[in-house]
């Protein structure tokens, strides 16, 4: 081959060359946002199941009558509603079997 020719060939092979590196940068910028969107599927789906199973537990559930509810509401801020202590304050953390039981129960 000639001196010209070979510089022809190599001067092809560079822009070949530069070809793929172009094609890379972009293919590797696209995966680099199809991985990003995949995780933003993946929090929403699982936000979306969280969000169904509640829906489904919170149907599980029979909704209390309104006394039940302002008996539940004192229950919670810290006072018994059974007939053995009611009014007493409960202490951290206690919880009342027969509080629940009158809440609850059926």
């Amino acid at each position: 081959m000639e001196k010209k020719e070979v510089y022809d060939r190599f001067s092809e092979i560079l822009a070949d060359m530069q070809h793929i590196i172009d094609e890379t940068t972009l293919m590797q910028a696209t995966l680099n946002t199809l991985i990003e969107e995949n995780a933003e599927l993946t929090i929403e789906n699982e936000h979306l199941r969280s969000q169904i199973m509640n829906k489904k537990t919170a149907k599980i559930q029979p909704r209390l009558s309104r006394s039940r509810e302002n008996l539940r509401k004192l229950y919670e801020s810290g006072f018994h509603i059974c007939n053995a202590s009611y009014g007493r304050r409960l202490e951290d953390g206690e919880s009342c079997l027969e509080c629940l039981d009158i809440i609850y129960g059926s």
